[in-house]
């Protein structure tokens, strides 16, 4: 059925690169499961429904944010994307021109880059029907977490309107850098969406990468594959600048704790509350209000990213910790459905933990 609809679409005037035949794939079995979910001879109806409402959710997020980022265009015609690209500059070179170049001399690495970069909403999909089908009990949701980080990246967007370097640079990127300008200022840009600060699409993978702690070693080889692909594409193809993605790393910290039902100690979901919250709205009100007037150099501008980076990666290992001792807690005391919200069940797949 994908590969039917895969030739519909080619048929109607699609290139073949704009075909994704795992996005159809995707289609196809969607639709395989809306039929099962209404077949009256099918034993497993209630649980198929299930599955096949939150499948649902991944095409309605694509609608969804084609439509809402349609919108930042009229509510912010202009962007402050030359805050991004001096702030970038001041580290001593521009890592997204630079990514780009080495995409560009590297037709293989750019093409398995772009397929990556598309295919995410199928690595959700995919990380979702692993917890699903390996009957994962964490006390975080995957798709919560997912919910959370889209509706705060819309959020922050509308804040700190920005667009990425090739929309703003054009035929510049990425062989041109232009010079850094030491008072950089809004610019009118009305023909793309305000989608670049932070990085939801590297906040997606690294949440994936977060969660894979629990899946085969295979899947977590995917789920690591996917995070790099997605630094190398978003900064490549000139979508987002490096500090895009240095911010999203609190952000997807802070997703993942307010998906997060039950930690013990309970201080830890705090701690992560506070760093998380205080790291990502720092950056913007310092890219907002006072980067213009503050001249650092590049070894500060260095230190900040780190601490930007790090102490929200270890937060969330404690997060993780805490988390699974929470767990471990409820399920001794045989209180499992609060907690994760799902039925316990008995299955033949060890559980697996990690400490990592």
């Amino acid at each position: 059925m994908g590969l039917a609809y895969a030739m519909i679409y080619v048929a109607l005037g699609a290139s073949l690169r704009s075909v994704n035949s795992l996005g159809f794939l995707g289609v196809g079995s969607v639709a395989v499961l809306g039929v099962m979910s209404f077949w009256p001879e099918y034993k497993q109806r209630a649980e198929t429904l299930r599955v096949w409402w939150l499948t649902l959710l991944f095409p309605a997020f694509l609608i969804c944010s084609a439509i809402v980022l349609t919108l930042t265009r009229y509510a912010h015609p202009r962007v402050l994307d030359l805050y991004l690209y001096t702030l970038d500059g001041r580290l001593g070179f521009q890592p997204s021109f630079t990514v780009g170049r080495l995409l560009w001399q590297n037709t293989i690495l750019r093409e398995i880059a772009y397929y990556a970069y598309e295919a995410l909403p199928l690595g959700m999909a995919f990380a979702f029907s692993l917890e699903w089908e390996a009957k994962i009990r964490s006390a975080a949701s995957i798709v919560i977490s997912f919910l959370f980080a889209a509706i705060g990246g819309y959020l922050i967007y509308n804040l700190f309107p920005a667009v990425g370097p090739i929309h703003v640079f054009g035929n510049a990127f990425p062989f041109s850098p232009p010079a850094v300008t030491a008072r950089p200022s809004a610019i009118v840009n009305t023909g793309d969406p305000r989608n670049c600060m932070p990085s939801v699409h590297f906040t997606m993978a690294l949440l994936i990468f977060w969660y894979s702690r629990q899946w085969t070693r295979w899947g977590r080889i995917f789920a690591c594959g996917l995070l790099l692909l997605t630094i190398v594409a978003t900064l490549g193809f000139g979508e987002h600048y490096l500090i895009d993605l240095v911010v999203a790393v609190p952000f997807a910290l802070l997703a993942k704790t307010l998906a997060t039902r039950a930690v013990r100690p309970a201080y830890v979901r705090m701690l992560c509350y506070a760093t998380a919250g205080f790291l990502v709205s720092a950056w913007i009100f310092y890219l907002r209000c006072f980067f213009s007037f503050a001249m650092i150099p590049a070894a500060v501008s260095w230190a900040l990213l780190v601490i930007t980076v790090i102490p929200p990666m270890m937060l969330e290992r404690e997060l993780h910790q805490a988390a699974t001792a929470a767990l471990d807690g409820c399920e001794q005391a045989g209180d499992l459905e609060p907690l994760t919200g799902i039925e316990p069940v008995t299955s033949s797949l060890p559980r697996t933990r990690s400490t990592n």
